[in-house]
């Protein structure tokens, strides 16, 4: 199976920063994907230099011999396969956590410890019904874990699938659909009846009839349009950033084998155009997505005795979704700018951090400002502690 140009391409720019023979592609690396073919492609010199200045940033905070330095280098060959999308999340985060701020030699004190393993009772490994416990990083100043998790747009990888399994039945490959709809569904409405709207759309798109449109019986509020073969296909969205978050936060819990127990722990996700194109900053909707959701996990379940259970059906013990929420000290996202460079920030992240009322394990704001040195004007913190009910 032949590499693809654009992972070779990735891996010698790495390469360039780490060394020779430090970034071999996947062997399974045969098909490109949007950040290798951006540094594979004549054009998209603004992504490629502020890749590059993270590749340096990175090169520079873990130095060899690092364990650290070794989990860098395969985030980034992993980087170069079909599951790009988290090891690329987790390279965007090193490197904001390792970008200077107002002058100082470092982001942080020193630069976080990744890939670290813990004993699985530190953490719902065991309730959850596996062998070790894992978490993507360490700050060793205030002693915080933290685990890097990817939010993308699950909805539209979804209709993705199913538009492309329509395309495999006979008379339908040249199918084009899209979909009127609101990109605040959650993406398991459309789960729970794949089989069922593939089926629909099968019937409905007949290539020898070749109709353009069709209202969906199977979900409701979805308009489906087509095009056969070569044309435009305009589609209308609506978004409405409350109920977004209300739709998608308990998918925070589905992480609960990450959620450290004795110290503080920062769930981290990762914002980025080319697997999210629903979350932007048009009308605040990202942060007020943002807030919502986190306030949502803190607070929402403050008088609930909701077992742990009851939305993991795996779950071993006998906590309720309030226990959990209490584990999590606060949730940071962190949008990654790097495509367009329209910020001002050297990590090209605008971050987000909200800190848990509520926590267990708490990161006080002096203890915040002890480890973290922002830069304010592009990153916002919020901690709830007058809207906690």
């Amino acid at each position: 199976m032949a590499i693809h140009p654009s992972a070779t391409a990735f891996s010698s720019l790495v390469e360039s920063y780490f060394g020779e023979g430090t970034c071999l592609p996947l062997p399974g690396a045969d098909a490109g994907n949007p950040v290798t073919g951006a540094v594979g492609h004549s054009g998209y010199q603004t992504f490629k230099e502020n890749l590059r200045a993270r590749l340096k940033r990175l090169a520079r905070a873990y130095g060899p011999p690092d364990r650290s330095r070794e989990t860098i280098l395969t985030r980034l060959r992993d980087t170069t396969g079909r599951r790009w999308q988290g090891p690329y999340a987790e390279i965007v985060a090193a490197s904001y956590f390792v970008t200077p701020r107002h002058a100082s030699a470092t982001f942080l004190t020193d630069p976080p410890t990744l890939d670290v393993d813990l004993a699985k009772e530190r953490t719902y490994c065991a309730e959850m019904g596996r062998a070790a416990a894992n978490v993507d990083g360490h700050f060793a100043r205030g002693d915080i874990y933290f685990d890097v998790k990817v939010l993308k747009d699950n909805l539209a990888e979804v209709l993705d699938g199913v538009f492309a399994a329509v395309r495999t039945i006979p008379g339908r490959e040249t199918l084009r659909l899209g979909a009127d709809h609101n990109h605040d569904t959650y993406y398991d409405d459309v789960v729970s009846v794949r089989d069922d709207l593939i089926a629909e759309l099968t019937g409905h798109f007949d290539p020898s009839k070749r109709p353009v449109g069709l209202a969906s019986r199977v979900l409701p509020g979805f308009i489906f349009r087509a095009t056969w073969g070569p044309g435009t296909l305009i589609t209308e969205h609506g978004y409405n950033p409350e109920r977004h978050a209300s739709q998608l936060h308990l998918d925070v819990f589905g992480h609960m084998d990450k959620f450290v127990r004795d110290r503080p722990f920062v769930l981290v996700y990762v914002i980025f155009p080319w697997f999210n194109n629903v979350i932007n900053d048009f009308g605040d909707a990202n942060r007020r997505f943002y807030r919502s959701l986190a306030r949502r996990v803190f607070c929402q379940y403050r008088y609930s005795t909701r077992p742990a259970s009851t939305y993991a059906s795996k779950f071993s013990g006998t906590q309720s979704l309030w226990d959990l929420s209490q584990d999590i000290a606060a949730i940071a996202f962190l949008e990654d700018k790097s495509i367009l460079g329209n910020t001002a920030t050297k990590s090209k992240v605008h971050a987000f951090w909200y800190l848990n009322p509520n926590a267990r394990n708490p990161i006080s704001e002096s203890r915040f400002d002890d480890i973290l040195s922002l830069d304010l004007e592009h990153e916002r913190r919020e901690d709830f502690a007058h809207d906690n009910y």
